[in-house]
């Protein structure tokens, strides 16, 4: 049966504060409050969604205050006991097509470790970012025609 889902991102000024970057942190991550001071936390937010009959939720990686076992033990207990899902946990940074082997190692460990959190949040999928490599301009040119 279809359910009706949202993400972090389409309530983003509702929850205020994001937490940008791939690392993850024990401690409170750094907070970018370009979206105001938020009124509903992410461990808020599953109860919200049920009281209003969303079932489903897109995650982005950049929501997380926090990476530690306590707050994702806490925030998969809300999701269970509001019975709303982690439809799909997206990693939005990151460049794993990076020419700099340093670079782009620092950032597939990074994400593997995203893909981690994202399945002890029961996350059914995750969407990770290709990359911050432009394509060259023929590859762009054969994708519009195709």
């Amino acid at each position: 049966m279809p359910t009706i889902g949202i993400s972090t991102w389409s309530v983003r000024r509702l929850m205020g504060p994001m937490y940008p970057g791939l690392d993850l942190a024990p401690e409170a991550r750094v907070a970018d409050d370009r979206f105001g001071p938020g009124e509903v936390a992410l461990l808020d937010l599953p109860n919200a969604m049920r009281e209003r009959g969303f079932a489903d939720l897109d995650i982005c990686h950049f929501h997380l205050p926090r990476t530690d076992d306590a707050y994702l033990d806490e925030l998969r207990g809300r999701l269970d006991a509001a019975e709303v899902r982690v439809f799909t946990f997206l990693v939005d940074d990151g460049d794993l097509s990076a020419a700099d082997d340093a670079a782009r190692e620092r950032d597939v460990a990074a994400t593997k470790a995203w893909i981690d959190v994202a399945a002890r949040l029961g996350a059914r999928y995750v969407r990770v970012a290709a990359g911050l490599t432009a394509a060259p301009p023929a590859m762009l040119c054969a994708a519009t025609r195709a």
